[in-house]
């Protein structure tokens, strides 16, 4: 199922396309006068999603399970805003998601949503946090032994960076990272808790990029959801990066990193998974209305559904931003997403369930911004999955479809 466009995005659009900040309040103009209070430094902003998503494979499935359906997507929300002068500033916001099929009503469902985040400066200390937890229920394609199923699921994000600026050239950070994602009761799928913290250093080589060293270590603990599913015990990941950020020429930017990752099981189990780890980020400016950004990441995770398996997986992500016109009002937005997921043995004992799965996602989008609380969008996406298990037997022993899936979006985001 096609997530709502948020309204962060829509934001994000309207910089890109007016080319600064939007105002929190409005003189009494228009209807934006009603989606911004001031009470201090306190900004309260409603704000509201009308999602319309047509699809020709709702369940993500293949064969007679592939069903083609029309979701209406209902998306009030509320957005608070504490301070103002860019440097320190709280926001908190909350929304929720009416999620409506059309022929397959008994298939609707709900969303909710909570999100905090944090920017404080105190002399020579910054903290950066974001906080959220969202209430998740939706169709997941890959997934072994589920189908035509809504899997609900609790995703609870924290991750938090203090820096300390110890000479107008070097910093020493910190970074705290946890997740956690709680599966329903009664799916095949193991709920993940995830913990992670990296201590890192940055140079200011020259006046456009910094160059920087950091290593991290981490757990991740499995926990079963289904009787007859054994979880594995905790396994720990380190590993550490070396790499740049910032201006690298007058038209590239962004951020790339190399280094190594190592991730195995406790208990003194031999099972384990490493590999070089790579992270880019980098965004070309080919014209002033045209951008090109090309992100890449290969990291490690356990499996969530097979006991003592490991994933290696590859992140391949190019998008275009084309401004339409001058007006300012128009974007054209591309992007093509490329996923490899390569499984380990893991499992049964005597049964290779080693695997390799890839997922295609390519889409087009035309945004409007008829005013600064308004973005109106309209998208194509298609989404493509496959995989090739190593062992015919095992190939034969799960039910795991192979699908694509095309989709139709029509949005309108209302608020600051």
């Amino acid at each position: 199922m096609k997530s709502p466009i948020s309204l962060a995005s829509a934001t994000a659009v309207g910089l890109l396309v007016s080319g600064g900040a939007l105002p929190t309040t409005l003189a009494a103009k228009d209807f934006g006068d009603y989606l911004s209070y001031s009470l201090g430094n306190l900004a309260i902003q409603p704000q509201y999603d009308q999602t319309e998503v047509f699809t020709d494979n709702l369940f993500l499935s293949d064969g007679v399970n592939r069903v083609a359906d029309l979701t209406s997507i209902f998306s009030p929300g509320i957005k608070l805003q504490y301070g103002a002068d860019g440097q320190n500033q709280a926001h908190l916001v909350a929304g929720h998601d009416e999620v409506l099929e059309l022929d397959n009503s008994d298939k609707s469902t709900r969303q909710d949503r909570l999100a905090f985040d944090l920017k404080l400066v105190v002399s020579r200390l910054t903290i950066e946090g974001q906080d959220s937890v969202s209430w998740m229920s939706s169709f997941i394609g890959g997934v072994l032994s589920q189908t035509r199923t809504l899997i609900d699921r609790r995703l609870w994000t924290d991750k938090w960076k203090v820096t300390y600026d110890y000479t107008a050239k070097t910093d020493f950070y910190v970074v705290g990272y946890h997740q956690d994602t709680d599966y329903q009761k009664g799916l095949r799928l193991f709920d993940q808790n995830d913990l992670k913290a990296t201590l890192g250093a940055s140079y200011q080589l020259s006046t456009k990029y910094r160059i920087l060293i950091e290593g991290f270590y981490g757990q991740s603990a499995l926990s079963s959801n289904s009787d007859g599913m054994l979880a594995p015990p905790f396994s720990s990941v380190y590993g550490g990066y070396v790499g740049a950020r910032g201006d690298f020429t007058r038209k590239l930017f962004g951020d790339l990193r190399f280094g190594y990752e190592q991730r195995s099981f406790g208990s003194g189990q031999a099972v384990a998974a490493q590999t070089p780890g790579i992270s880019a980020d980098l965004t070309y400016l080919l014209r002033p209305k045209t951008t090109l950004t090309v992100v890449y990441l290969r990291n490690t995770a356990p499996s969530p559904q097979i006991a003592s398996q490991f994933q290696v997986t590859d992140t391949v992500s190019l998008q275009a931003r084309q401004v339409v016109g001058t007006s300012g009002k128009w974007l054209l937005r591309g992007n093509v997403n490329y996923v490899t997921s390569g499984y380990g043995r893991g499992g049964v004992p005597g049964l290779n369930q080693s695997r390799d799965d890839s997922r295609w996602l390519a889409g087009l989008t035309l945004l409007y911004q008829p005013r600064a609380w308004m973005t109106c969008s309209l998208g194509y996406e298609y989404e493509n999955y496959s995989y090739k298990f190593a062992d015919p037997t095992a190939a034969n022993t799960f039910i795991l479809p192979r699908y694509h899936a095309n989709r139709i979006t029509l949005a309108v985001a209302i608020g600051y």
